[in-house]
């Protein structure tokens, strides 16, 4: 059994956005994240312009092409280092091929269009993914951050085999009428920022600190304020849980995720091979019914008391509505 089943490897860490990655720790954590079979490697051209598709280009020359799985993005241009999002069909093209030159290799598992352009006609996006996908550029497709309306249009001639989109156990924003279509139209569904960077985690019991170089220091899901609800709220009503499962909090709320949705794989940005320990037990056991529905009794607890409180749905709060 793949011992990360279900966990994607999100490499924007290696952009150094949270904090300093050395060659040596990307190198470990990509090691060990292809040796503990996980489900594949997501790579952007926005991480470092390039730079971090460059490094694992390098890195994975060590490895059978068989042994992992490349997710990688269009939907940018770039002139004079500078990217800009773009959906149009020449920067398509050269995003796909862009990222098949710096990573060292002749196809893709899945090309991602990496955001909605609304200034260029979804069609034209997909059709010139679809095109690539036909020249044996890349296996399948995938769009992310969209609504149900949007993905309906890129999906317009059923090209469209993934999608995905920020979700969370605090950050619910999975609409029935989206899972339905994507279930009924067979297409799976990745999210990212499940853990919200470290808020779904034990760590934030004790507050997060960062330097001012740490891009979470800039979010407003990580003003102190917030912080500290949602840490007495984990302490309180999460942390039994987990220590009822005999895991971390951040292994339950990836259980909780993979189970009480369709969700095929969850995009996690690994920065620090001891991490790895939070993630490989996720796959060993399924949380009872019994242990899903406390979880979602305690999600509830804390939807009615921060819009008693504040008067603002839980995303409100956290500056994401």
């Amino acid at each position: 059994m793949k011992q990360l089943k279900g966990i994607a490897l999100g490499t924007f860490p290696f952009a150094n956005v949270f904090g300093k990655i050395d060659e040596h720790t990307a190198s470990q954590i990509l090691r060990q994240y292809i040796e503990y079979g996980g489900e594949f490697i997501h790579v952007s051209l926005v991480y470092n312009n390039g730079a971090v598709e460059e490094l694992l280009g390098k890195e994975l020359k060590k490895y059978p092409r068989d042994s992992y799985k490349i997710m990688a993005c269009c939907g940018w241009s770039m002139n004079n280092g500078v990217t800009k999002l773009s959906g149009k069909k020449e920067d398509v093209e050269a995003c796909c091929n862009g990222a098949l030159q710096r990573l060292g290799l002749d196809h893709l598992d899945v090309l991602m269009s990496h955001a909605p352009d609304s200034q260029t006609p979804f069609e034209e996006t997909i059709d010139a993914m679809d095109r690539l996908k036909r020249a044996g550029k890349c296996s399948e497709l995938c769009v992310s951050n969209v609504s149900l309306e949007m993905l309906k249009r890129y999906n317009y001639s059923g090209a469209v085999n993934y999608i995905q989109n920020r979700f969370s156990l605090l950050n619910q924003s999975l609409s029935k009428e989206l899972i339905d279509y994507c279930t009924g139209n067979d297409i799976k569904i990745t999210t990212y920022q499940t853990v919200e960077r470290g808020l779904l985690s034990d760590r934030v019991i004790k507050g997060l600190d960062f330097t001012a170089t740490d891009l979470r220091a800039k979010k407003p899901e990580f003003a102190e304020s917030i912080q500290s609800e949602i840490g007495k709220w984990i302490s309180k009503e999460i942390k039994p849980i987990a220590n009822d499962e005999g895991v971390p909090v951040l292994s339950l709320v990836l259980r909780w995720t993979l189970q009480n949705q369709p969700i095929n794989a969850i995009l996690c940005g690994i920065s620090k091979p001891a991490y790895f320990s939070d993630y490989l037990s996720v796959a060993k056991d399924m949380l009872s019914t019994e242990t899903i529905a406390r979880i979602n009794q305690a999600y509830d607890k804390f939807s009615s008391y921060i819009e008693e409180k504040y008067q603002k749905s839980i995303r409100a709060f956290m500056g994401l509505a």
